[in-house]
């Protein structure tokens, strides 16, 4: 027997911690994105103007799956709408439910809401990426929904598992001959320096300890050679994302073991970093920025390569980019749709008919 449970408070969830991280690791395509810390942190930044709708499938009095959801408002041509959709901020975080049963805890738990009296306007699942393998699609025409698929911004992926196809692999060996090419052409003074908590020999993370005393700071998150943290700065102005989001993001990776910080220096001063989570040998990209300083090498592109090659050797099975020097793409990199599922519930007749209003209204239906 199936029962889906509704969780609405944030520390209530705390109760299944060890049974989230047991099905974590059992998740096709898992990620940090997936664990209970990211949900919480999301959570601690965004919940003033959300609604938390966790759904917990039960069989057997076993939690089978779960699926963390949200409801938050979202700006469309009628107005503010209640849009029921996952925690994430950036299409290459790969959302999906939690377990070793995704057909079945999709299934479900669309189903329970089908049922119910409904709080939101629209159910809007994106950030579906490669191993959803038509799931979330078939999932909720079975329970009732007629969801409307759209194309997202692509994802550039780097395959690295030498088991995958031939091409990737002659990619890789021009890859590695281009990478020695450029070599003698590039400044001796670059540095790159890829940290994991996992990395140092005693195993409890004393060098990314060192690293975060040397060059975090609320103010100054990353450190530069000025000691202004300009780099980092200036991004996340740019990406309208609050800084203390990706300090608490970079400690909780961290924590888990899950974190992949890269940082490319020319004669000691920071000039490209690339913030990203690692989860079974597969690596996320959050975060990258590079300096306005003329150069006569891309900083940022240098930056890839350079991590590429090392994964090569970390035995790393891929990398999703969140971006991607163009001409490197091209080279090595393959893109992947990311898609989302839109089905919009059928409002109330005031509501309908104020919407009606609305696009009366409007400069456009004007003649």
């Amino acid at each position: 027997m199936l029962q889906v449970v509704e969780i609405d408070a944030i520390e209530h969830l705390e109760t299944l911690r060890l049974r989230w991280t047991s099905l974590l690791y059992d998740t096709p395509g898992a990620s940090f994105f997936h664990t209970l810390d990211w949900l919480q942190v999301y959570w601690r930044h965004f919940r003033r103007d959300q609604r938390l709708r966790v759904l917990v499938v039960y069989r057997s009095g076993t939690v089978l799956g779960i699926l963390p959801l949200v409801v938050r408002k979202e700006l469309t041509f009628t107005g503010l709408v209640d849009v029921l959709t996952y925690p994430t901020l950036s299409p290459s975080q790969f959302l999906g439910p939690i377990g070793p049963n995704p057909t079945a805890t999709l299934m479900v738990s669309f189903r329970h809401l089908s049922s119910r009296s409904r709080d939101w306007d629209v159910l809007s699942l994106g950030e579906i990426g490669e191993h959803d393998r038509g799931r979330t699609a078939n999932a909720l025409e079975l329970a009732g929904f007629f969801p409307l698929e759209t194309v997202r911004s692509p994802v550039a992926k780097v395959s690295l598992d030498t088991s995958s196809t031939e091409h990737s692999n002659e990619r890789r060996r021009k890859f590695a001959e281009r990478q020695n090419g450029h070599e003698a052409s590039r400044p001796r003074c670059l540095t790159f320096e890829r940290i994991r908590p996992l990395d140092d020999a005693d195993g409890d993370g004393s060098i990314w300890e060192e690293h975060w005393q040397g060059h975090w700071h609320p103010n100054r998150p990353f450190g530069d050679a000025d000691g202004d943290g300009s780099i980092w700065e200036e991004h996340w102005q740019a990406s309208e994302q609050p800084v203390a989001l990706l300090c608490q993001l970079a400690a909780v990776a961290s924590r888990l073991g899950m974190l992949d910080l890269n940082l490319l220096r020319s004669e000691g001063r920071l000039v490209a970093f690339s913030f990203n989570v690692h989860f079974d040998g597969i690596i996320q990209q959050i975060s990258v920025g590079e300096t306005a300083a003329a150069f006569d090498f891309e900083a940022g592109s240098v930056l890839s390569q350079r991590m590429v090659q090392d994964s090569i050797r970390r035995k790393d099975r891929c990398i999703y980019f969140a971006a991607l020097n163009d001409g490197f793409a091209n080279f090595l990199a393959e893109e992947l749709s990311v898609v989302r599922y839109q089905h919009r519930a059928a409002p109330p007749l005031r509501d309908r008919l104020t919407q009606f209003g609305r696009w009366l209204a409007s400069p456009r239906t004007r003649v």
